[in-house]
């Protein structure tokens, strides 16, 4: 039984954490600036410093006509090239993102089979009053495994560049950094 349960454990944090052995979150909505994000990237013993925005929205309406899909989504913002090296996000369907600033999304299975959205789709998202005007519309480039990366959003997953979702919710700094050590 207690095998059992420290597996069980185990696979949990694997699934929020990844592979990242300290995560630095911001205690207030400004985040952490990127001045913060490099200092603690030169910290001797640091292999990889992913820093993320995480941050509660909603689709717009045209997005949502079927019943209850205007709950809200979790947005999720990483950096392409650092991100794969502390989680792994199982793609079923398209692709991953490639650049931290183009307009293309990743959405879990459960998201895409709430909204009838899938790989080709345009997608758009609520952000900050003061985001520009462009800042919400995105691209579906692919479909995650199950409900995503994070937990306790039921399902309601999307993945975007980091870059974007800075513009989104007009951030200059990040929600979380995740470390690798060395």
């Amino acid at each position: 039984t207690s095998e059992g349960i420290d597996g069980a454990i185990s696979r949990t944090v694997t699934a929020v954490a990844g592979r990242a052995d300290l995560s630095i979150t911001a205690f207030d909505e400004t985040g952490l600036s990127e001045d913060s994000v490099a200092a603690v990237a030169a910290l001797p013993g640091v292999d990889v410093a992913a820093p993320s925005i995480q941050r509660r929205t909603y689709l717009a309406p045209s997005l949502t006509a079927e019943p209850g899909a205007d709950a809200p989504v979790a947005v999720l913002g990483v950096d392409p090239v650092l991100d794969p090296k502390v989680r792994d996000l199982e793609v079923v369907r398209g692709s991953g993102l490639v650049r931290a600033d183009e307009p293309s999304a990743m959405i879990s299975e459960t998201l895409a089979a709430a909204t009838g959205l899938d790989v080709g789709s345009p997608l758009d998202l609520y952000g900050a009053a003061d985001a520009p005007p462009a800042a919400g519309h995105f691209r579906v480039v692919g479909i995650l495994r199950g409900d995503g990366p994070v937990v306790g959003a039921s399902g309601r997953v999307v993945v975007i560049p980091i870059a974007r979702a800075q513009a989104l919710f007009s951030m200059s700094g990040v929600s979380q950094i995740d470390l690798v050590l060395q």
